[in-house]
């Protein structure tokens, strides 16, 4: 956390500009632009806190989906969803419900079940350990959000080829290893789990429709999500050291419930 952002705006246009400073050149576009809510007709400012804590991760979730559709779901029905209580997980729910057609099963630890079935945009929930409960004659994708060598392990081996589609997005599940590597996967059945890159489809998407009509689709359907975000989640500000301290500190031991939103600043 930081009081001031020192960049080097290069690219200026009205809709905002680029961070061009060397250390960023390496990175892909979409890591160093930077909007002007002004130039944006979908802000709204009474949304900021909802913008500041869903529009990243939305915008990853809403790519999964586009890609995933723009590959014809690789020919799988259903997708597998882990680590289903995070915001990104409920995020991909929501945006493939948008869609409409396919199914979404989303895998989360015992304590969150009631939670991610009181949401309405998952067809079915399982804990990690009901797997085997799946039909494994149904070809599926899996998006695992967390890192979780063993649930994409247990899903991998139960559906075998079934699986059409596998990719990692996140890895903060780090209980049982240090360090994740989607390596350790490659010898899992079915398809080669993969990393999802999100500025990839990104960059295709903006290539073939424009930045502005990619920027549209995206803020619309953020827009709905943000409204349905007020169902079910609760937005707490902090101000200081001691009041991110403790916050930051439930995160780590998982304390944290899924309805609630953290926006904290020094």
């Amino acid at each position: 956390m930081s009081n001031y952002l020192i960049a080097q705006a290069g690219n200026v246009t009205s809709s905002g500009f680029s961070d061009v400073v060397p250390y960023r050149q390496q990175l892909a576009p979409i890591y160093s632009r930077f909007d002007n809510i002004k130039a944006n007709p979908l802000y709204e400012e009474a949304r900021e806190d909802q913008d500041l804590l869903l529009r990243g991760l939305f915008l990853t979730s809403w790519l999964v989906d586009d890609f995933m559709f723009d590959n014809d779901y690789f020919g799988a029905n259903a997708y597998v969803i882990t680590c289903a209580s995070s915001k990104t997980s409920i995020a991909l729910a929501f945006t493939v419900q948008q869609r409409g057609g396919k199914k979404t099963i989303g895998m989360t630890s015992e304590k969150n079940v009631e939670f991610c079935q009181s949401l309405g945009c998952y067809d079915e929930i399982i804990t990690y350990d009901q797997a085997q409960t799946l039909d494994n004659n149904e070809p599926i994708m899996i998006v695992d959000m967390a890192g979780n060598l063993s649930a994409m392990k247990a899903l991998h081996e139960h559906f075998q080829d079934n699986v059409k589609y596998s990719c990692s997005v996140g890895a903060t599940h780090q209980a049982n290893k240090k360090d994740f590597n989607v390596g350790d996967m490659n010898s899992f059945p079915g398809a080669t789990p993969t990393f999802f890159f999100a500025p990839t489809q990104a960059q295709k998407r903006t290539e073939e429709w424009g930045a502005g009509e990619v920027q549209k689709r995206i803020g619309l359907s953020l827009k709905d999500f943000q409204q349905y975000s007020d169902q079910w989640m609760s937005i707490t500000r902090g101000h200081g050291v001691e009041e991110i301290k403790d916050p930051f500190t439930k995160v780590v031991q998982g304390k944290i419930a899924p309805t609630e939103g953290l926006i904290l600043s020094v």
